[in-house]
């Protein structure tokens, strides 16, 4: 039999557990389990000692020396990948509320979670470290599953789009390279990143029946089904009510295409959420009520503006008089228009930050 202790340190100096470090042993045992330390899987058996901050590894029928070599061999790879790892999952939600403490790690290690819900938890650590720190996993990846080892190509593939345009990421969910059930794992991972601004415009790409309908997402930490807190195909009018006041709550980031594209739902929700400007649709990016509704609240916001209206004299000097950061974002044309220029500066002198340096010698 073969019985390894993993140390930790649980707990702070005032006694309460520390969430990232309990995510990071979870993460450890989760790992040992998909890297078969053991053949027989099934049959590892883990427990924890929280006065010591161990997590107790038994391989009851692993016998052979040979078998004991190598999983020692898997043992040094997998440890190798998890330093610094809790600053990697820090803040970041892995389980459904993340309310991490030791007895909440105990039961999760005791199988008292769902299929599921571990496998997504699992998936989503290995996404968030693709993601966010290159190279942090290549200690161990070759010993993962040829499926693990496929999604970790796409992740790493998907870091390198969300970086482009949109219309580039849109051309990754409807590409036949990937299949349809990866493609909405990705999705859903995603969608917890709040960083990633546009992903739900993603959903009607590999959700066919929620073209062209009313919903709010509510993004699922512990199933790849997707939650709703506002589902689609209820009657209307109603049913825009009840998303007009979730958006007044929460903002557009969740909000389906049909709704980012709807002017009724749009307007309130960007006079009471300026920065939202990014969210909405291309053509509603095109109308002056919404544009400046949120440039005259915040005037940097005048960089998801249409290019029509960012050459727009009267829209750029609403966003100015508001912030002279947003100068930045104006054309070309009016950033070289002297007379233009003058007339601007003469409300907001912290113009001259932001013009071209030929007008700074005039």
């Amino acid at each position: 039999m073969l019985r390894l202790k993993v140390s930790d340190r649980f707990t702070k100096p005032d006694g309460s557990d520390k969430p990232d470090k309990l995510k990071r042993m979870w993460f450890l045992a989760q790992l040992l389990k998909a890297v078969e330390l053991d053949k027989n899987a099934d049959g590892m058996k883990l427990s924890c000692n929280a006065v010591a901050g161990e997590i107790i590894v038994e391989c009851p029928r692993m016998k052979l020396r040979p078998t004991m070599q190598n999983a020692f061999e898997k043992l040094l790879s997998v440890l190798c990948g998890m330093s610094n790892l809790d600053l990697h999952l820090k803040d970041r939600p892995i389980v459904e509320g993340d309310q991490w403490n030791f007895n909440f790690l105990a039961q999760r290690l005791n199988n008292d979670f769902s299929e599921e819900a571990n496998r997504f938890a699992f998936n989503h650590c290995l996404f968030l470290l693709v993601y966010s720190v290159s190279g942090i996993i290549s200690s161990y990846s070759s010993l993962l599953s040829k499926y693990h080892q496929q999604f970790i190509d796409h992740v790493q593939e998907l870091k390198w789009l969300v970086t482009k345009s949109d219309d580039q990421l849109q051309k990754m969910f409807t590409s036949d390279k990937i299949d349809q059930d990866t493609r909405r794992k990705l999705l859903h991972h995603l969608l917890l990143l709040p960083d990633c601004k546009n992903t739900t415009q993603l959903v009607d790409l590999v959700y066919d029946d929620l073209k062209d309908q009313y919903y709010i997402i509510e993004p699922s930490c512990w199933s790849y089904r997707l939650a709703f807190k506002v589902p689609p195909g209820q009657p209307l009018p109603g049913h825009k009510e009840k998303i007009r006041n979730v958006l007044l709550e929460q903002g557009l980031q969740y909000a389906s295409r049909r709704v980012r594209n709807d002017k009724d739902l749009v307007l309130p929700t960007i006079a009471k959420h300026p920065n939202d400007l990014q969210y909405v649709s291309r053509g509603l990016k095109n109308d002056r009520d919404v544009v400046m509704a949120a440039v005259t609240q915040q005037g940097e916001q005048l960089q998801y503006a249409s290019p029509d209206f960012q050459d727009n004299v009267d829209v750029v000097r609403a966003a100015v008089a508001q912030h002279s950061y947003a100068m930045r974002y104006a054309s070309e044309r009016i950033r070289s228009d002297k007379s233009i220029i003058e007339t601007l500066i003469a409300d907001c002198i912290g113009l001259l930050f932001y013009v071209k340096e030929e007008f700074l010698k005039d």
